[in-house]
């Protein structure tokens, strides 16, 4: 199965099951992807490399979502990182956090992402 139309399902069941039905998710040729306010969300096509990351991208642009219909903004407090994490435990990932943004992934104890820079 290509690998875009792999995360195409995965993006559109999570979409459903959040019942965000409403909301547009496109993967483009982008260096840094977005959820906007007219339910627009952007995966970069680049995560497409780490299957564990990209995961990951399509859940957090989808919490960004539930959180702004949820309480009307597109922070990264503690309501998103839960929201986050429990979506993340579907999938067995365990988020390491550094301060806003996922810095590792841990799936069955081994890590599976690694962020090398820091944007915070």
């Amino acid at each position: 199965m290509n690998k875009l139309f792999y995360y195409k399902l995965i993006a559109e069941s999570l979409k459903n099951e959040l019942n965000l039905t409403d909301i547009h998710i496109h993967f483009k040729n982008i260096y840094k992807g977005f959820s906007s306010a007219k339910g627009y969300i952007s995966i970069p096509l680049w995560t497409l490399k780490n299957n564990s990351y990209c995961i990951y991208y399509i859940i957090h642009e989808l919490c960004h979502q539930v959180i702004y219909k949820r309480l009307g903004h597109f922070k990264h407090d503690a309501d998103f990182k839960n929201e986050e994490t429990i979506l993340l435990n579907k999938f067995n990932l365990i988020p390491v956090y550094s301060k806003s943004y996922v810095k590792e992934l841990i799936k069955n104890n081994i890590s599976v992402y690694k962020r090398t820079y820091s944007n915070e």
